[in-house]
Protein backbone atom coordinates (compact mmCIF):
# COMPACT_ATOMS: atom_id res chain seq x y z
CA UNK A 1 0.00 0.00 0.00
CA UNK A 2 1.30 3.45 -0.70
CA UNK A 3 0.71 7.12 -0.59
CA UNK A 4 -1.19 9.36 -2.88
CA UNK A 5 1.47 9.43 -4.99
CA UNK A 6 3.83 6.33 -3.93
CA UNK A 7 3.94 3.33 -6.26
CA UNK A 8 5.59 -0.41 -5.81
CA UNK A 9 8.04 -1.35 -8.58
CA UNK A 10 9.47 -4.66 -8.65
CA UNK A 11 10.70 -7.77 -10.42
CA UNK A 12 8.67 -9.64 -12.46
CA UNK A 13 6.37 -12.90 -11.28
CA UNK A 14 7.11 -14.31 -14.74
CA UNK A 15 10.78 -16.34 -15.13
CA UNK A 16 13.16 -14.27 -16.67
CA UNK A 17 13.07 -16.62 -19.57
CA UNK A 18 9.53 -16.87 -20.25
CA UNK A 19 7.78 -20.04 -18.60
CA UNK A 20 10.96 -20.74 -16.20
CA UNK A 21 9.91 -21.11 -12.71
CA UNK A 22 11.15 -17.75 -10.79
CA UNK A 23 13.63 -17.84 -8.09
CA UNK A 24 12.20 -15.61 -5.42
CA UNK A 25 14.01 -12.07 -5.07
CA UNK A 26 13.66 -10.59 -0.91
CA UNK A 27 10.57 -7.87 -0.45
CA UNK A 28 12.40 -4.69 -1.57
CA UNK A 29 10.87 -2.51 1.96
CA UNK A 30 14.01 -5.47 3.63
CA UNK A 31 16.66 -5.36 1.51
CA UNK A 32 15.43 -5.38 -2.16
CA UNK A 33 12.37 -6.39 -4.68
CA UNK A 34 8.98 -6.47 -4.27
CA UNK A 35 6.71 -8.87 -6.56
CA UNK A 36 3.26 -6.94 -6.12
CA UNK A 37 2.25 -3.84 -4.29
CA UNK A 38 -1.15 -2.23 -2.54
CA UNK A 39 -1.42 1.69 -1.92
CA UNK A 40 -3.89 3.11 -0.28
CA UNK A 41 -5.32 6.46 -0.79
CA UNK A 42 -5.76 8.25 2.94
CA UNK A 43 -7.84 11.30 3.54
CA UNK A 44 -6.52 13.76 6.06
CA UNK A 45 -7.90 14.51 9.30
CA UNK A 46 -9.29 17.86 9.55
CA UNK A 47 -8.98 18.10 13.18
CA UNK A 48 -5.25 16.97 14.27
CA UNK A 49 -2.22 16.77 11.62
CA UNK A 50 -2.10 13.21 11.45
CA UNK A 51 -3.17 11.28 8.81
CA UNK A 52 -6.09 8.85 8.48
CA UNK A 53 -5.47 6.04 6.35
CA UNK A 54 -8.94 4.56 4.70
CA UNK A 55 -7.91 1.07 3.59
CA UNK A 56 -11.30 1.00 0.79
CA UNK A 57 -9.15 3.66 -1.22
CA UNK A 58 -6.67 1.82 -2.81
CA UNK A 59 -4.66 0.59 -5.59
CA UNK A 60 -3.03 -2.81 -6.67
CA UNK A 61 -0.02 -2.88 -8.72
CA UNK A 62 1.92 -5.81 -10.13
CA UNK A 63 3.83 -6.25 -12.75
CA UNK A 64 3.34 -10.35 -12.60
CA UNK A 65 1.91 -12.01 -15.85
CA UNK A 66 -0.35 -14.32 -13.68
CA UNK A 67 -2.48 -12.83 -11.31
CA UNK A 68 -5.70 -14.48 -10.81
CA UNK A 69 -9.28 -12.35 -10.54
CA UNK A 70 -10.21 -13.78 -6.97
CA UNK A 71 -6.61 -13.03 -5.99
CA UNK A 72 -7.57 -8.84 -6.55
CA UNK A 73 -11.18 -9.87 -4.71
CA UNK A 74 -9.46 -11.90 -1.72
CA UNK A 75 -6.89 -8.69 -1.25
CA UNK A 76 -10.13 -6.39 -1.82
CA UNK A 77 -11.64 -7.57 1.21
CA UNK A 78 -9.15 -8.15 3.95
CA UNK A 79 -8.75 -3.97 3.17
CA UNK A 80 -12.58 -3.35 2.55
CA UNK A 81 -13.14 -4.88 6.41
CA UNK A 82 -9.82 -2.75 7.83
CA UNK A 83 -11.72 0.19 6.97
CA UNK A 84 -10.13 3.47 8.11
CA UNK A 85 -6.78 3.76 10.28
CA UNK A 86 -5.04 6.20 11.93
CA UNK A 87 -1.42 6.91 10.87
CA UNK A 88 0.11 5.70 13.90
CA UNK A 89 -1.65 2.59 14.56
CA UNK A 90 0.86 0.35 14.25
CA UNK A 91 -1.21 -2.88 15.57
CA UNK A 92 -3.60 -1.68 13.72
CA UNK A 93 -1.26 -1.71 10.55
CA UNK A 94 0.50 -4.78 11.35
CA UNK A 95 -3.33 -6.79 11.72
CA UNK A 96 -4.00 -5.99 8.00
CA UNK A 97 -0.54 -7.16 6.96
CA UNK A 98 -0.73 -9.97 9.03
CA UNK A 99 -4.66 -10.95 7.82
CA UNK A 100 -2.73 -10.33 3.62
CA UNK A 101 0.26 -13.00 4.61
CA UNK A 102 -2.90 -15.77 5.70
CA UNK A 103 -4.08 -15.58 1.96
CA UNK A 104 -2.70 -18.75 0.39
CA UNK A 105 -1.43 -17.23 -2.87
CA UNK A 106 0.88 -14.92 -0.43
CA UNK A 107 4.31 -16.16 0.01
CA UNK A 108 5.84 -13.15 2.21
CA UNK A 109 4.47 -9.75 3.53
CA UNK A 110 6.76 -6.82 4.29
CA UNK A 111 6.74 -4.47 7.39
CA UNK A 112 4.26 -1.72 6.27
CA UNK A 113 5.19 1.59 6.01
CA UNK A 114 3.46 4.71 6.39
CA UNK A 115 3.67 7.52 4.09
CA UNK A 116 2.96 10.63 6.01
CA UNK A 117 0.46 12.25 6.58
CA UNK A 118 -2.05 9.61 5.44
CA UNK A 119 -0.32 6.78 3.41
CA UNK A 120 0.67 3.54 3.78
CA UNK A 121 2.57 1.40 1.40
CA UNK A 122 2.67 -2.81 1.81
CA UNK A 123 4.93 -5.33 -0.61
CA UNK A 124 3.49 -8.64 -1.18
CA UNK A 125 5.29 -11.49 -2.83
CA UNK A 126 2.88 -14.23 -4.43
CA UNK A 127 3.65 -17.51 -5.18
CA UNK A 128 3.70 -18.47 -8.81
CA UNK A 129 1.36 -21.30 -10.28
CA UNK A 130 3.24 -23.97 -12.00
CA UNK A 131 0.18 -26.74 -11.97
CA UNK A 132 -3.17 -27.13 -11.39
CA UNK A 133 -5.26 -29.86 -9.85
CA UNK A 134 -8.44 -31.24 -9.40
CA UNK A 135 -10.34 -31.14 -6.82
CA UNK A 136 -13.70 -31.54 -4.88
CA UNK A 137 -17.04 -33.58 -5.86
CA UNK A 138 -17.62 -31.07 -8.28
CA UNK A 139 -14.03 -31.41 -10.05
CA UNK A 140 -13.46 -27.93 -9.98
CA UNK A 141 -9.11 -27.15 -10.45
CA UNK A 142 -7.14 -25.33 -8.27
CA UNK A 143 -3.81 -23.95 -9.13
CA UNK A 144 -0.35 -25.01 -7.06
CA UNK A 145 2.83 -23.20 -6.45
CA UNK A 146 6.06 -24.37 -6.99
CA UNK A 147 6.41 -25.94 -3.02
CA UNK A 148 3.42 -27.26 -3.05
CA UNK A 149 0.88 -24.92 -2.14
CA UNK A 150 -2.99 -25.34 -3.26
CA UNK A 151 -3.79 -21.82 -3.97
CA UNK A 152 -7.00 -19.88 -3.94
CA UNK A 153 -9.07 -19.87 -7.89
CA UNK A 154 -11.49 -22.17 -8.54
CA UNK A 155 -12.30 -22.45 -12.23
CA UNK A 156 -14.56 -25.34 -13.98
CA UNK A 157 -11.88 -26.30 -16.48
CA UNK A 158 -7.46 -26.30 -15.76
CA UNK A 159 -5.83 -22.75 -15.93
CA UNK A 160 -3.75 -21.29 -18.61
CA UNK A 161 -0.43 -19.02 -17.58
CA UNK A 162 1.88 -17.16 -19.49
CA UNK A 163 0.52 -18.42 -22.74
CA UNK A 164 -0.18 -21.85 -21.89
CA UNK A 165 -1.87 -24.47 -20.61
CA UNK A 166 -0.97 -25.32 -16.38
CA UNK A 167 -0.33 -28.89 -16.70
CA UNK A 168 -2.99 -31.13 -14.29
CA UNK A 169 -1.85 -33.59 -11.29
CA UNK A 170 -3.10 -36.65 -12.04
CA UNK A 171 -4.60 -39.43 -11.64
CA UNK A 172 -7.09 -37.06 -13.36
CA UNK A 173 -9.81 -39.63 -11.67
CA UNK A 174 -9.00 -38.63 -8.33
CA UNK A 175 -11.16 -36.99 -5.83
CA UNK A 176 -9.00 -35.25 -3.81
CA UNK A 177 -10.03 -33.37 -0.80
CA UNK A 178 -8.02 -30.15 -1.20
CA UNK A 179 -8.38 -26.49 -0.64
CA UNK A 180 -6.78 -23.06 -0.92
CA UNK A 181 -3.89 -22.88 2.02
CA UNK A 182 -3.20 -26.88 1.65
CA UNK A 183 0.16 -28.78 0.74
CA UNK A 184 0.23 -31.59 -1.27
CA UNK A 185 1.25 -34.54 0.83
CA UNK A 186 0.86 -37.53 -1.40
CA UNK A 187 4.14 -38.75 -2.99
CA UNK A 188 2.67 -39.74 -5.97
CA UNK A 189 1.49 -35.72 -6.24
CA UNK A 190 4.48 -34.21 -5.11
CA UNK A 191 6.42 -36.31 -7.75
CA UNK A 192 4.13 -35.12 -10.66
CA UNK A 193 4.40 -31.58 -9.07
CA UNK A 194 8.76 -31.72 -9.20
CA UNK A 195 8.12 -32.86 -13.22
CA UNK A 196 5.94 -29.90 -13.53
CA UNK A 197 8.72 -27.84 -12.32
CA UNK A 198 11.00 -29.49 -14.34
CA UNK A 199 9.01 -28.90 -17.21
CA UNK A 200 8.71 -25.00 -16.62
CA UNK A 201 12.62 -24.78 -15.65
CA UNK A 202 13.77 -26.39 -19.44
CA UNK A 203 10.73 -25.55 -21.85
CA UNK A 204 9.99 -22.00 -22.61
CA UNK A 205 6.57 -20.82 -23.15
CA UNK A 206 5.98 -21.52 -26.30
CA UNK A 207 7.36 -25.18 -26.25
CA UNK A 208 4.81 -25.82 -22.95
CA UNK A 209 2.20 -24.53 -25.23
CA UNK A 210 3.21 -27.48 -27.81
CA UNK A 211 2.57 -29.80 -25.22
CA UNK A 212 -1.75 -29.00 -25.12
CA UNK A 213 -3.01 -29.96 -22.44
CA UNK A 214 -1.74 -32.53 -20.45
CA UNK A 215 -1.78 -34.52 -17.50
CA UNK A 216 1.46 -35.57 -15.41
CA UNK A 217 0.61 -39.14 -13.65
CA UNK A 218 3.66 -40.14 -11.41
CA UNK A 219 1.48 -43.17 -9.73
CA UNK A 220 3.16 -46.47 -11.27
CA UNK A 221 6.11 -47.08 -9.25
CA UNK A 222 7.13 -48.83 -13.04
CA UNK A 223 6.42 -48.35 -16.56
CA UNK A 224 5.26 -50.52 -19.07
CA UNK A 225 8.14 -52.37 -19.59
CA UNK A 226 8.83 -53.28 -15.61
CA UNK A 227 11.54 -50.36 -15.33
CA UNK A 228 11.58 -48.59 -12.67
CA UNK A 229 10.14 -44.98 -12.73
CA UNK A 230 6.47 -44.70 -14.25
CA UNK A 231 5.72 -41.42 -14.82
CA UNK A 232 3.08 -40.61 -17.67
CA UNK A 233 2.22 -37.50 -19.25
CA UNK A 234 -1.20 -37.84 -20.75
CA UNK A 235 -1.55 -35.45 -23.87
CA UNK A 236 -4.77 -34.89 -25.77
CA UNK A 237 -6.09 -36.94 -28.52
CA UNK A 238 -5.18 -40.13 -26.36
CA UNK A 239 -1.15 -40.33 -26.75
CA UNK A 240 1.06 -40.11 -23.56
CA UNK A 241 4.52 -39.58 -23.21
CA UNK A 242 6.90 -41.72 -20.57
CA UNK A 243 8.98 -39.79 -18.98
CA UNK A 244 10.79 -42.45 -16.59
CA UNK A 245 11.48 -41.68 -12.78
CA UNK A 246 10.45 -38.19 -11.53
CA UNK A 247 13.32 -35.47 -11.44
CA UNK A 248 12.80 -35.25 -7.55
CA UNK A 249 15.91 -37.24 -7.15
CA UNK A 250 19.61 -38.77 -8.32
CA UNK A 251 18.69 -42.25 -9.89
CA UNK A 252 22.17 -43.42 -11.57
CA UNK A 253 21.64 -44.25 -15.11
CA UNK A 254 18.28 -41.88 -15.48
CA UNK A 255 18.86 -40.07 -18.56
CA UNK A 256 19.00 -35.96 -16.94
CA UNK A 257 15.75 -34.48 -17.02
CA UNK A 258 17.24 -31.75 -20.15
CA UNK A 259 17.71 -34.42 -22.20
CA UNK A 260 14.64 -36.01 -21.89
CA UNK A 261 12.66 -32.61 -22.14
CA UNK A 262 14.81 -32.58 -25.55
CA UNK A 263 13.23 -35.56 -26.51
CA UNK A 264 9.50 -34.50 -25.68
CA UNK A 265 10.13 -31.61 -27.83
CA UNK A 266 11.78 -33.54 -30.58
CA UNK A 267 8.94 -36.29 -30.38
CA UNK A 268 6.53 -33.20 -31.16
CA UNK A 269 8.12 -31.81 -33.84
CA UNK A 270 6.03 -33.13 -37.38
CA UNK A 271 8.96 -33.49 -39.85
CA UNK A 272 10.37 -36.62 -37.26
CA UNK A 273 7.32 -38.01 -36.66
CA UNK A 274 5.29 -37.00 -39.97
CA UNK A 275 2.85 -40.38 -39.00
CA UNK A 276 2.75 -38.98 -35.26
CA UNK A 277 2.62 -41.52 -32.84
CA UNK A 278 0.60 -43.39 -29.64
CA UNK A 279 3.04 -43.63 -26.70
CA UNK A 280 6.74 -42.18 -26.72
CA UNK A 281 9.40 -43.26 -24.39
CA UNK A 282 12.07 -39.76 -23.76
CA UNK A 283 13.23 -41.48 -21.16
CA UNK A 284 16.62 -43.24 -23.10
CA UNK A 285 19.08 -41.54 -25.40
CA UNK A 286 17.23 -42.55 -28.05
CA UNK A 287 13.65 -41.69 -27.55
CA UNK A 288 11.05 -44.89 -29.07
CA UNK A 289 7.99 -44.18 -30.49
CA UNK A 290 5.28 -46.53 -31.20
CA UNK A 291 1.36 -46.34 -33.11
CA UNK A 292 -1.51 -47.34 -31.68
CA UNK A 293 -1.50 -51.43 -32.53
CA UNK A 294 2.27 -50.99 -30.32
CA UNK A 295 4.25 -51.23 -33.98
CA UNK A 296 7.51 -49.24 -33.83
CA UNK A 297 6.86 -45.81 -35.50
CA UNK A 298 10.32 -44.62 -37.62
CA UNK A 299 12.05 -41.30 -36.77
CA UNK A 300 13.14 -39.56 -40.18
CA UNK A 301 16.35 -38.71 -38.30
CA UNK A 302 16.75 -35.69 -38.56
Amino acid sequence: MGGHTSRLRGPRTCPARAGQVPFWVPLLLVCGGIAYGVHVLGQKTQARELGAIDTRRYNLQTEGQWVSAVWHERITRVLTRAGELEADDRDGLRKVAEELAQLSFVAEVAEPEVIWPDGLLIGLRLRTPVACIRVGENNDYLPVADDGTVLAGYDIAPHTAFGAWLPLIGPYDDRNELWPGDYLTRSDHRDALAVAVSMWNHLDSGEVRALGRIVIDASEPQDGDGFPGGVRIELEHKRAILLGRPPSGEFPGELPADLKWRNVMNGLDPVRYPAGWAIFNARWDEPDAFDVTGLPVQSSGM
